[in-house]
């Protein structure tokens, strides 16, 4: 059985953590909004560019694409468009896999409420224990008297 002094240093070190953590998913997290993607179509004729919700920044349609009707050029943007979103999402995957891989033997949620409310049921038992002392007193005072 732990000690209360040990609980709130248990807690103490897990609300770090947290806090620790918390600091590495704001990192990743500007990390993945400067991200962008680059696609083509097929043979090269447009290319584009996405930031990392997939929206595009740039789309360059080169001499190439001038040959073909405007349903065609229009496919070969969203052919662009597929490919740049799928670059950015495989960019984006192993930060993702970091932030995402756990950091902590046990889920810190679950063993920091665990610990908490072990504190407060400790701290509610010596407060009846206490009350019960001074009662208790109490009685034996009230006894000496004449």
């Amino acid at each position: 059985m732990e000690t209360a002094a040990q609980i709130i240093t248990a807690i103490t070190a897990q609300l770090a953590q947290a806090a620790q953590l918390s600091a590495v998913a704001e990192e990743v997290g500007a990390e993945i909004a400067r991200l962008q993607g680059v696609g083509s179509s097929e043979e090269g004729e447009v290319t584009v560019t996405v930031d990392h919700h997939g929206i595009p920044l740039d789309i360059t349609v080169h001499d190439e694409a001038l040959a073909y009707d405007g349903a065609q050029v229009s496919a070969m943007v969203l052919d662009a468009t597929q490919r740049a979103i799928q670059d950015v999402q495989e960019k984006a995957e192993p930060l993702r896999l970091a932030l995402l891989q756990p950091h902590t033997a046990t889920p810190m949620r679950e063993d920091l409420g665990d610990r908490i409310q072990e504190l407060y049921d400790r701290i509610e038992e010596y407060e009846r224990g206490t009350a019960s002392g001074q009662d208790a007193a109490a009685d034996d005072a009230k006894g000496d008297q004449p």
